[in-house]
């Protein structure tokens, strides 16, 4: 249920590793300056039944106690890559002037 994505400002749970989304085309001092660690994680609460939303997170803790678990399937992976190059495009120093500001 709970989804990872670059967009957080949705009624539903989300996700998100700033390090390896928004701020990935940043230099390592630039994401220390925004307060981006590595280990960073973004979450989102959104409007789903809470009992829901813990036997999300419950699954997930299952699933990295289990050391020969695959974290990500293929389709996860290709759309990770989607939006890192979407990232780079938007946050990246080279982007067009009419992009976003860099945070």
């Amino acid at each position: 249920m709970i989804i990872t994505t670059t967009n957080v400002g949705h009624s539903k749970t989300l996700v998100l590793h700033p390090a390896t989304t928004t701020h990935e085309p940043f230099t390592n001092e630039e994401r220390a300056a925004a307060g981006v660690t590595d280990d960073l994680i973004r979450l989102s609460v959104g409007i789903e039944n809470v009992e829901d939303i813990k036997h999300d997170f419950r699954q997930a803790q299952d699933q990295l106690a289990k050391p020969d678990t695959p974290r990500t399937t293929p389709e996860q992976q290709d759309f990770s890559l989607f939006q890192q190059t979407l990232n780079r495009g938007l946050y990246s120093a080279a982007a067009p002037a009419s992009s976003p500001q860099r945070i």
